[in-house]
């Protein structure tokens, strides 16, 4: 069994101070930064910033929820939802709805 301890994203990724980024900048910019063995290893997701009401009269935030290639929900717990950079990347430059790009971090790497 796999357990994770989370996804973390690269964020901010269609900005550059106050140059603004394309999503393909953005891309070139992780794997131009990332180790290889990292870009690999089949634990990357794509992510949308979603809106959540805050609870009991908490104020609400913006939270990175976490895809799958397929379109559907990615687990923090499945590695069948994780694909490589590479895969990520392709299905995060042809779909518009996606803002970032996250890699998976589990205890067993």
């Amino acid at each position: 069994m796999t357990s994770v301890a989370q996804v973390n994203t690269v964020d901010k990724p269609l900005s550059n101070g106050d140059q603004k980024l394309d999503k393909a900048q953005y891309i070139d910019r992780i794997r131009a930064n990332v180790p290889a063995e990292l870009l690999q290893l089949n634990q990357w997701v794509v992510c949308r910033l979603e809106w959540r009401d805050g609870k009991n009269g908490a104020a609400g935030k913006w939270t990175k929820v976490p895809y799958a290639v397929n379109g559907k929900h990615a687990s923090s717990t499945d590695a069948a939802t994780w694909r490589t950079f590479d895969q990520v990347a392709r299905y995060f430059l042809s779909h518009q709805k996606y803002d970032l790009v996250g890699f998976v971090f589990s205890e067993d790497e």
